[in-house]
């Protein structure tokens, strides 16, 4: 390897990691944002939805909020995780590069080259498209606690409010 292909490929390995490098730091902010927006639906849920009284309320409302919630979670993680299946396509062209070789075993003749590999790879089929395991963990977490909080609390009230007519029904028809 002559001085120049060289330096070709310490050039273009670090673009590759460059591109490497804002799919994470874009991946980063997402989950800032996502932690953003539970939190603010929280607030608007615990502020103006769970201290009304148990008539003023219906179940509905809870489970309005889960399924907003659910969605919410589904387009974060969704989001997410094709952002970290594009990270892990650019470390295979980063591999790749780095070890002279093409996704198909041929030698590289233009380390700047890098649609063509990148396609190579994605159509090869050997990254993995599911979420990693510490994303479930991230995304999955709060959505349950809030889920199951507003349904618990949803249950609770309407409960209450359910025993209060029957209360009401059956001491009616005693008097």
């Amino acid at each position: 390897m002559d001085n120049l292909s060289t330096e070709a490929k310490i050039s273009s390995l670090n673009n590759i990691q460059g591109i490497i490098n804002r799919f994470s730091d874009t991946s980063s902010k997402l989950k800032g944002i996502y932690i953003t927006v539970m939190s603010a639906l929280l607030t608007v849920a615990i502020t103006y939805i769970l201290p009304k009284q148990s008539a003023e309320v219906p179940f509905m409302y809870f489970v309005f909020m889960a399924l907003i919630f659910f969605v919410i979670f589904l387009c974060f993680l969704s989001v997410d995780r094709k952002f970290l299946y594009y990270e892990r396509i650019m470390r295979k062209v980063y591999d790749h590069k780095a070890n002279d070789k093409k996704a198909n075993g041929q030698a590289i003749d233009n380390y700047f080259e890098i649609s063509s590999e990148f396609k190579h790879v994605m159509d090869s089929k050997k990254v993995s498209k599911k979420p990693s395991s510490t994303q479930l963990f991230f995304y999955g977490v709060p959505f349950i606690i809030f889920d199951v909080s507003m349904l618990i609390n949803g249950l609770k009230k309407n409960t209450k409010k359910i025993h209060n007519k029957a209360k009401k029904t059956t001491a009616g028809k005693y008097r």
